[in-house]
């Protein structure tokens, strides 16, 4: 049996941790009043803010100097998890004091952004689900509430599906907001139902991971709806989201009717249970195959690029796998994004790469497999099986 290792989400969210903390200028003074006007639980949850944020630079410091020794995403994930349990921990004791401290005060429009923290700071914790569940009930389509469920739509956290629901549903969410509101919905339905098809084959570790950041309640549902119920409701609103704000853009150069569309596409025919599409293209040395050539072998394609630092991270332990392997039936495939083929053919000498890739043309990211395969980010992984099923 052949086995890969999947890495959990935690190695996405490490930018974002060691991003420097936002503190606020209107500090507080002695005796609970502050400058500027704010409010005196305002003020006092600043504090805490500052204090949270003094307790986690060092825990950081350290992670961003074991970092720089750091040669693969293997090494900056075990990195990370090394250091998890002591940023929860701060991060829990903060945003549990906060949440005392400002729950009388709620309703109180000054009270958005401190809830906004706390549910950020704490989003896999009973404070943060708390502190969701508040901004729900005072302040449900503010654009500030609409901003952190739409940011949150991905990560695994039991309060995003229901605030994305309620604030969709809401009859005086501003018009202007619904777009943004409803592609949410669907992305977060979609990552959902990713979850829910991974889970049943997950090791016991992963399995943890994600009941410790659903909570128990919301990872049983998870569980009970199954991937099935979660794609065809995330279709219905990419369509109907497609269908009524094609051209609205969501960055530059993209819109919501291809998102819409291209989101489709990834839940049809690239999701967990689906057979691959086949690929039809030359290598690097400009011989034409297609990836159904290896069906029969359990298939590990990757979009890779030489630009891509995270890419070139992961060589060596690719390079392992095809070692390791190289007296069973399995194969690691590429789909390689760099414009220039001929510099390309030096990347893979100096770094040893001796697995077969797909080139995909001169239009480097944007090039016709890329495309077809609606890729955005790299690296990107697909564990195909002998009979060429996503697994």
């Amino acid at each position: 049996m052949i086995t890969v290792t999947y890495l959990s989400q935690n190695v996405l969210l490490i930018g974002c941790i060691l991003a420097p903390s936002f503190v606020r200028g209107d500090d507080p003074v002695p005796g609970g009043k502050s400058v500027k006007g704010t409010p005196a639980f305002v003020a006092y949850i600043d504090a805490i803010r500052k204090e949270t944020d003094e307790k986690l630079e060092p825990i950081y410091d350290e992670i961003r100097n074991e970092m720089e020794d750091a040669k693969s995403d293997i090494d900056r994930e075990s990195i990370f998890q090394s250091h998890l349990s002591k940023i929860e921990a701060v991060n829990a004791a903060g945003t549990q004091r906060a949440l005392e401290e400002i729950t009388p005060h709620a309703s109180d429009s000054a009270a958005v952004e401190p809830l906004i923290w706390i549910a950020n700071s704490g989003s896999q914790t009973d404070a943060g689900n708390s502190a969701a569940k508040l901004l729900m009930k005072y302040h449900l389509v503010r654009k500030e509430t609409v901003e952190l469920a739409s940011n949150k739509k991905r990560s695994p956290n039991r309060w995003c599906e229901a605030m994305l629901r309620a604030q969709l549903g809401a009859q005086d969410l501003p018009e202007d907001l619904r777009c943004q509101v409803m592609l949410s919905l669907a992305v977060c339905l979609k990552s959902r139902g990713e979850v829910a098809a991974m889970l049943p084959d997950a090791d016991e570790t992963l399995k943890k991971q994600f009941e410790q950041s659903f909570g128990d309640d919301y990872f049983a549902k998870v569980l009970k709806t199954g991937p099935t119920e979660y794609e065809a409701e995330a279709i219905h609103l990419f369509t109907e989201v497609g269908d009524r704000y094609p051209n609205e853009e969501i960055r530059k150069g993209a819109t919501v009717g291809e998102f819409a569309r291209n989101s489709i596409f990834q839940i049809e025919h690239l999701g967990i249970g689906r057979v691959a599409p086949d690929i039809e293209g030359e290598d690097i040395d400009g011989v034409k195959f297609r990836l159904s050539n290896y069906r029969g072998k359990v298939v590990m394609l990757t979009f890779w690029a030489n630009w891509c630092v995270r890419c070139m991270a992961a060589v060596p332990h690719e390079n392992e796998l095809v070692e390791q392997y190289k007296h069973r039936p399995f194969e690691l495939i590429g789909v390689n994004s760099d414009p220039d083929r001929e510099k390309l053919k030096s990347v893979l000498e100096e770094h040893k790469i001796t697995w077969r890739s797909f080139w995909d043309g001169d239009k480097g990211p944007e090039g016709p497999i890329v495309t077809a395969w609606n890729m955005t980010n790299w690296p990107r992984n697909f564990l195909i099986d002998h009979a060429g099923v996503i697994r």
